[in-house]
């Protein structure tokens, strides 16, 4: 095998790893967001008298 050939494709792996991570830690940052939104709705639902 070629040093040039098996860089690039660490290269690439790494580009793929990086993507996947990012698109991981949007999720996580979402999801944290949402449980966020949900708990003040809840709370926010629970204080209002009906």
């Amino acid at each position: 095998m070629n040093a040039i050939v098996t860089l690039q494709e660490m290269a690439v792996h790494a580009c793929k790893w990086c993507k996947r991570l990012a698109v991981a830690e949007k999720l996580r940052i979402i999801m944290k967001c949402g449980w966020k939104i949900m708990n003040e709705t809840k709370m926010f639902s629970y204080s209002i008298p009906d």
